[in-house]
């Protein structure tokens, strides 16, 4: 696959995303984002809904391997092997 359709490939998977958690977050569902490099902690609400934003605007895919998770805040998160790439959403 060229590197170009691999970057509209992930701009496209980067846009469902943030759509599913800006739609979720204002259904007031809780939703976490976890992925290679980044975490953003389980939370609701507007604040939230732009740190998860922010985080996904700012991810970058080709980060390394295996390097250690980091919440939006900069505080270190939880170990997550790097293959993770989801977001979690607490439907109760």
């Amino acid at each position: 696959m060229a590197e170009r359709e691999k970057k509209q490939g992930f701009a496209n998977i980067r846009a469902e995303a943030a759509s599913l958690a800006a739609h979720l977050i204002r259904a007031e569902a809780g939703v976490e984002l976890v992925g290679p490099g980044v975490w953003v902690p389980l939370g609701r609400g507007r604040g939230h809904e732009s740190k998860l934003l922010t985080a996904l605007a700012l991810y970058d895919p080709g980060a390394l391997p295996g390097m250690g998770q980091r919440r939006v805040d900069g505080a270190a998160g939880p170990a997550v092997p790097a293959v993770v790439r989801e977001i979690r959403v607490a439907l109760g």
